[in-house]
């Protein structure tokens, strides 16, 4: 394993993070939900002078928190999980796109690079690194195919 297999696989640990820190969660609201626990911790608000004292308001605030989380999973399941699910065969055989050309544009988090084949890669760059390359620049860019960035070197 040599540097650049350590620097590619940095790229992604966080999104397998994010993944597990998403499994975890959605785990620990259907155990509450399985439970019939309520997923508000009602005497807090009380403590703070909130009077819900309707049954049917505290179903409905926990069904409106219930739907505002399962949206929230449902797009970080879009934005994270399903990449890193589907890069994951590439990740563990090492297997990353390994590319050398010349950058044509940096915006904000991205540059757009040209490679030595005519093809333009617009590629999300993560850390602070994007802000140190100008256009003509020769980089040296490795990401996955499915997940959201790469780093540039």
């Amino acid at each position: 394993m040599d540097i650049t297999d350590i620097i590619a696989l940095s790229c992604v640990v966080k999104y397998y993070i994010y993944d597990i820190a998403l499994i975890v969660f959605a785990l620990r609201i259907i155990v509450r939900i399985r439970k019939k626990k309520p997923l508000v911790n009602w005497e807090r608000y009380k403590q703070k002078g909130w009077n819900i004292n309707s049954d049917r308001l505290k179903k409905m605030l926990e069904l409106g928190y219930l739907i505002c989380i399962l949206l929230f999973y449902v797009g970080i399941a879009y934005e994270f999980a399903v990449a890193t699910i589907l890069d994951l065969p590439q990740v563990l055989t090492g297997s990353y796109y390994n590319e050398i050309g010349v950058v044509d544009g940096v915006t904000q988090r991205y540059l757009t690079i040209q490679t030595k084949d005519e093809r333009i890669l617009n590629i999300r760059i993560y850390g602070n690194t994007y802000k140190e390359y100008k256009e003509g620049d020769k980089v040296h860019v490795l990401y996955y195919e499915h997940i959201p960035g790469g780093f540039a070197y």
